[in-house]
């Protein structure tokens, strides 16, 4: 979805992620701009509220593209929620990256990042992957 804005076509020539992620769903106040999948409604509104509170972060878990991930690192000063679900053999990871995107008037809306990536991927390798295509094509 989205693959005719300017986002959407960042994220078809982004190799490198194309490569390493299962999913991706870029989200801008509760719109989905571009993605290969596109969440509910229902998980939109959860991944919205996933930075105000730690504990529901950690009871609620992450739902996207049909799935819940145990969450296991919170992290809002990094902008950085992120889980898993599954077994040591077949898991897939999720993260959910909150950015500051350009507005034009110098304030800067809240996107947030949402990606699952499947093993051998690790969020070590993803998450340095995504921050750095947000970095280039969503905050300016």
């Amino acid at each position: 979805c989205g693959a005719e804005t300017r986002v959407g076509r960042a994220l078809d020539a982004a190799a490198d992620l194309r490569a390493e992620l299962s999913s991706i769903a870029v989200i801008d106040g509760a719109q989905v701009v571009a993605g290969t999948v596109e969440p509910s409604p229902a998980e939109v509104d959860s991944i919205l509220a996933l930075f105000q509170d730690r504990d529901e972060a950690m009871v609620n878990g992450i739902a996207f593209a049909g799935n819940r991930f145990d969450t296991h690192r919170f992290y809002p000063d990094a902008g950085l929620v992120y889980g898993r679900r599954g077994d040591s053999n077949s898991g897939e990871g999720v993260c959910v990256h909150r950015v500051r995107g350009a507005d034009g008037g110098g304030g800067g809306r809240v996107l947030l990042v949402v990606f699952t990536y499947a093993l051998p991927t690790l969020s070590a390798r993803a998450i340095p992957l995504v921050q750095k295509f947000a970095q280039a094509n969503l905050v300016h």
